[in-house]
């Protein structure tokens, strides 16, 4: 893993074409804090996940984790982007307004 020579990592960005790729990388950097004495705060992680409409299987298989702990999707101007866009997600923020 390189790193630049910031002294504190307060934003980090990790992409990869696989599930499996990125849980590596999690691996990887999760060990590399470790070391250093640092820890992920996995309520501010989140993760995206792109895929085809054609691969429904991808909203089970792409559970991320940190230290046992769920990495929950974004949340951002009140509208959830989860990994299959569902409406129901979207939408019920809104209906108690």
């Amino acid at each position: 893993m390189f790193m630049t020579s910031e002294m504190y990592a307060d934003d980090l960005m990790q992409a990869a074409t696989s599930i499996d790729g990125l849980r590596k990388q999690m691996a990887l950097l999760e060990d590399f804090s470790a070391r250093w004495g640092l820890t992920i705060n996995a309520s501010k992680t989140k993760v995206m996940v792109f895929s085809r409409l054609n691969s429904p299987h991808i909203a089970t298989t792409a559970v991320l984790k940190i230290g046992g702990e769920v990495v929950e999707p974004p949340n951002q101007l009140g509208s959830f982007a989860n990994r299959c866009w569902h409406r129901h997600r979207e939408l019920n923020p809104l209906q108690g307004r």
